[in-house]
């Protein structure tokens, strides 16, 4: 085969091509097309810009650039779309200062520093122990706009029923709840241990305290219990032998409907028939806004059969049935059964009488 010309040799104007070169000439621009990758380097130039058709699709392995790669279009890769026009991409970036940052995913492994607020809406997981700092609350102190609290905490757990949980991996739940003016210490299943409600009443075992402290159930005491009572007390002698003992009187406040009143009354008691101190009865009655007691009566009835003596006497018992409200305890004599009406007298000289009252569960 005769050589093969050269295809880089620039002929001169009207210099005659033989046929046989032309042909040959043909086959090698083919050839060099069909393998030609267009690197740059030793197989060829550069194709300039221009002289690619902006329509045609263009495959590339790999893809090294110096300078900027400009996408006037979708850029995909293995098919799919990467970005679309970059310019969104670079207003969401630059707008992140004062947008959400939104995340379906991933890990941060450095320190999160946020200005402003964090936003949540799925679970917040944490894996270590949750710290909390802040200031001191007072006057002027950051707090959450719907409080109405005189100062801000460090921690708020905002909602119309809002619930702190503690799950225990060994033993029974507890959850701290607030709703509807109380706030319950709740056990698993959903058990109300412990109520504090909004007029300061606390209740353990109800939810429905009805004085500063309620229990439902025994109450065990160690170091002494102080209880507080109603009383009336007083010096001086009443001669009525028949009707109310007007200077024994004790107003009560009573809270509960099943609970009973227990009444103490202490006084000094003489009976006789008549100033000849003949035999003679009387009796002593405890009564509730004036009338006998609906469960059983409280009374203390005193027989002589002569003489005028001047006893003390102790007279306790429980009122039942009777409703929450405010009520006069009062102490009535008449005569007893079978006998005339006698010559009583309710206290004497310098004994002290007292009415003494409590509610009381039974």
């Amino acid at each position: 085969m005769a050589d093969r010309p050269d295809p880089y040799v620039r002929k001169d104007p009207n210099d005659i091509i033989r046929s046989g070169d032309w042909n040959e000439l043909q086959i090698q621009t083919r050839e060099e097309i069909l393998k030609h990758t267009h690197t740059g380097r030793d197989d060829g130039r550069l194709i300039p810009g221009k002289a690619i058709d902006p329509t045609a699709d263009i495959s590339v392995s790999t893809l090294n650039t110096s300078g900027n790669l400009n996408v006037g279009g979708d850029l995909k890769v293995n098919g799919k779309a990467l970005l679309g026009d970059i310019a969104d991409l670079l207003a969401t970036v630059k707008g992140l200062q004062d947008d959400k940052l939104s995340r379906a995913g991933g890990s941060v492994s450095g320190n999160l520093q946020l200005d402003k607020n964090l936003l949540v809406e799925g679970t917040v997981g944490i894996g270590s122990r949750l710290t909390v700092r802040g200031g001191a609350g007072g006057a002027g102190a950051p707090k959450d706009p719907d409080s109405g609290l005189g100062y801000g905490g460090q921690l708020a757990i905002k909602g119309n029923a809002a619930q702190l949980d503690f799950i225990s991996t060994e033993y029974d739940d507890w959850a701290i709840y607030v709703h509807n003016n109380k706030m319950r210490f709740v056990r698993q299943p959903w058990s109300y241990e412990l109520v504090l409600d909004g007029r300061g009443n606390v209740g353990i075992g109800t939810e429905t305290p009805r004085a500063k402290l309620e229990v439902i159930g025994d109450l065990n005491v160690t170091d002494g219990f102080v209880r507080r009572i109603s009383r009336a007390t007083g010096i001086g002698s009443d001669p009525t032998s028949n009707g109310q003992i007007v200077s024994r009187v004790l107003t009560f406040n009573k809270v509960y409907v099943e609970t009973a009143i227990r009444i103490l009354y202490c006084d000094n008691f003489r009976v006789r028939r008549d100033k000849d101190n003949g035999e003679g009865a009387a009796s002593w009655e405890i009564r509730i806004d004036g009338r006998s007691l609906p469960k059983g009566g409280i009374c203390y009835d005193r027989y002589s059969v002569s003489g005028n003596y001047h006893q003390p006497a102790t007279v306790i018992g429980y009122a039942e049935g009777i409703s929450p409200g405010t009520h006069t305890i009062g102490v009535w004599v008449g005569p007893v059964s079978g006998y005339a009406v006698g010559d009583a007298q309710t206290g004497w000289a310098s004994s002290r009488w007292t009415l003494e009252a409590q509610e009381v569960w039974i």
